[in-house]
C-alpha cells in the first residue's frame, strides 16, 4: 500500500499465527517456539514452502509480506515469497515490493481466478460479441481535465490520459491509465478515478472491474490491518496499535472499525476521555454494529472515568476537611450531569474561602479529560482569590474564543478587567528573575517595554528606577554625600532617559524598514 509501516518485532510469531488462523491455515511449523529471530526465520520458511505445497500461495504470500515487514531478513525468505507471488492467481496486482507494507494489501486472488472462469464460461453462451462493446468516445476537455486533476491530487504522473489517446477516446485512456495504477499499487487512486468517471459520465463494464479489483485489495489491507492491530493491542503494545491505525487513516481509510479500536488503543495508553469522544461519535453512526458497540464501549468506559474521578475528588474533600454536598453517584448519571456537580461544589468551596480546594477539584476534573467552558471559568476566578492573576487571564483570553456566547461575553470583561494587572505583574516577576540570574540589562529592558505599554503603573516606574540606579552604582563607585541628597530626582532622570533611548531605537528602526 502507499503508506509504510513497519510490525514490531516483538510479537511477530504471535502476528504471523493469527494471520494463519485468519485465512484458515492450519500452522505445521509456526507454532514451535522460536528464540531468536534466525530461528523464527527459519520456521516461518518451512511454514512458506507447506503452504505453497498445498497450493495456498495466497497463505505464503501473506506470512512472507508479514515476516519481512516485522523484520525478519533472509534471502530465501524473498524468494518464497517471489515464487509465491508469481504462481498466484491475480499476483500482477500484488505489491513486488516488501518494502511497502505488502503483508497490508493482498488481494483475494482466489476471488478473481473465480470471477474471470464465470466470465469465461459466460462467452460461450453463444452470443455473439461486438469488437468494442462501447463506440470511441472522445470525452470533453472538461472531462480530461477533471481525470488528470484527481491524480494530480494524489501526486501521480498519469501517462495515458496525457497522451493523444485521451484526445481519441478517453475511456480507453482513463482504463489504461487506471491498470497502470493498479500496477503500481494505487488501488486508492484506481477506486477514485472509476467515482470520478462515473460522475462525469464516463463509464464502461472494464473500469467497474478494475474499481471492483481495487476495492478488494484495499478491503484486504483494510482487513489485515485491523487484525494486526487487534493482535498487537492484545499482546500489549496499544502505542504500536494506534500507530497501525493512525496510519491506515492517514491513507484515506475512513472505516468505522478502524476509529472504534483506535479508542479501544487509547483507553489502554489512559487517555479513556480521548476514546469516549471518539466513541460518542459512533454511536450515532448509520452501521447498526458499529453504534451499538461505541453504545456498550461508551457506558463502560464514561463509569469507570466517572468511578476514577469520584475517587479522587473524596480524597482531596478529606485531605481539606470538606463535606462533599452536590457529588452525585457517579454510576447512575452521565459526565455532562456529573460535571455539573463539580461545578457547583468548586463554587461552593470558593464561597466558603477554600479556593485552593476549588481549584483542585476543577484541575483534577480536567485532568481526567472534563473539558468545560464554565469548569474553566470557574478555574480563572479560583486562580484570582489564590492572586496568581496572569494564569487565570490566561485562561479568561482562550475562553474569549468558545462558542458560548455568556462564557465568551464573561471572559472578555475579566481580560479586560484584569489584563493590566496581570501584564504588571508579568513584567515585575520576569525583571525580578532576570536580576537574580544576574541579567541586569535585561531586566531593565523588560520594565522599559512594560512602562511604555503601562505608562502610568508606579510599581514598574519605581522598580525601573531602582535598576538603573543598580547599575549607575555599578559603574560609578558610592555616591557622595550630595548625590545621594539628589537620589530620588537622579532615579527618575535615569529612568526617563532609558525609556526615550528606547523609544528612538524603535523610531530609527521603523525609519529604517520604511
Amino acid at each position: 500500500m502507499e503508506d509504510q509501516t513497519q510490525l514490531p518485532g516483538e510479537g511477530l510469531q504471535a502476528v504471523l499465527l493469527s494471520l494463519c488462523s485468519n485465512h484458515g491455515w492450519a500452522s505445521s511449523f509456526l507454532s514451535n517456539p522460536a528464540s531468536s529471530t534466525e530461528e523464527l526465520a527459519q520456521l516461518c520458511m518451512k511454514e512458506l514452502a507447506a503452504c505453497r505445497a498445498a497450493g495456498r500461495n495466497d497463505v505464503a504470500l501473506v506470512l512472507a509480506d508479514a515476516a519481512m515487514a516485522g523484520g525478519v531478513d533472509h534471502p530465501r525468505l524473498a524468494n518464497h515469497r517471489q515464487r509465491a507471488r508469481q504462481q498466484q492467481p491475480g499476483g500482477a496486482l500484488v505489491r513486488a515490493s516488501h518494502k511497502s507494507s505488502s503483508a497490508l494489501a493482498v488481494a483475494d486472488a482466489h476471488h478473481w481466478w473465480g470471477r474471470s472462469f464465470w466470465l469465461w464460461l459466460a462467452g460461450l453462451s453463444g452470443k455473439q460479441k461486438s469488437k468494442r462493446q462501447s463506440q470511441a468516445m472522445a470525452g470533453t476537455q472538461e472531462q480530461l481535465e477533471a481525470l488528470i486533476a484527481a491524480c494530480e491530487d494524489a501526486r501521480w504522473s498519469p501517462t495515458a490520459l496525457s497522451s493523444d489517446v485521451a484526445s481519441r477516446d478517453l475511456s480507453l485512456a482513463l482504463l489504461s491509465e487506471m491498470r497502470a495504477c493498479a500496477e503500481a499499487d494505487k488501488h486508492r487512486l484506481v477506486v477514485r478515478l472509476a467515482k470520478r468517471a462515473a460522475g462525469l459520465g464516463i463509464q464502461s463494464s472494464q473500469i467497474n472491474e478494475l474499481q471492483q479489483q481495487s476495492q478488494a485489495v484495499l478491503q484486504a489491507a483494510l482487513n489485515t490491518r485491523r487484525s494486526v492491530a487487534v493482535q498487537l493491542r492484545k499482546q500489549g503494545q496499544p502505542a504500536a496499535a494506534l500507530a497501525l491505525l493512525d496510519a491506515a487513516l492517514a491513507s484515506g481509510n475512513q472505516d468505522p472499525w478502524i476509529h472504534h479500536n483506535r479508542a479501544l488503543a487509547l483507553v489502554d495508553l489512559g487517555q479513556r476521555n480521548d476514546a469516549i469522544q471518539i466513541w460518542e461519535q459512533l454511536q450515532a453512526h448509520e452501521n447498526q454494529a458499529v453504534a451499538e458497540a461505541a453504545g456498550t464501549m461508551l457506558q463502560r468506559q464514561s463509569r469507570k472515568l466517572l468511578l476514577t474521578l469520584h475517587r479522587t475528588l473524596e480524597h482531596l474533600a478529606a485531605k481539606h476537611a470538606w463535606p462533599l454536598r452536590h457529588l452525585g453517584d457517579p454510576t447512575s448519571i452521565d459526565i455532562q450531569a456529573y460535571a455539573a456537580c463539580i461545578l457547583r461544589e468548586a463554587i461552593d468551596a470558593r464561597n466558603f474561602n477554600h479556593a485552593e480546594l476549588s481549584l483542585a477539584m476543577l484541575e483534577a476534573a480536567r485532568s481526567t479529560g472534563l473539558h468545560d467552558a464554565s469548569l474553566d471559568d470557574n478555574r480563572a476566578l479560583a486562580l484570582v482569590n489564590l492572586n496568581r492573576l496572569p494564569d487565570a487571564v490566561a485562561i479568561w483570553q482562550q475562553l474569549t474564543q468558545v462558542d458560548a456566547a455568556d462564557i465568551r461575553k464573561t471572559a472578555q470583561e475579566m481580560v479586560a478587567r484584569y489584563g493590566p494587572q496581570a501584564q504588571r505583574l508579568l513584567a515585575l516577576t520576569k525583571a525580578d528573575q532576570l536580576l537574580q540570574a544576574g541579567e541586569l540589562e535585561q531586566g531593565i529592558s523588560t520594565l522599559t517595554e512594560a512602562l511604555l505599554q503601562d505608562p502610568e503603573c508606579l510599581e514598574i516606574q519605581e522598580r525601573l528606577q531602582c535598576l538603573v540606579a543598580q547599575r549607575s552604582q555599578n559603574l560609578n563607585g558610592p555616591d557622595d554625600p550630595l548625590s545621594q541628597e539628589l537620589e530620588a530626582h537622579r532615579r527618575e532622570l535615569m529612568a526617563f532617559e532609558e525609556v526615550l533611548n528606547t523609544l528612538e531605537k524603535r523610531l530609527e528602526g521603523d525609519q529604517a524598514q520604511a
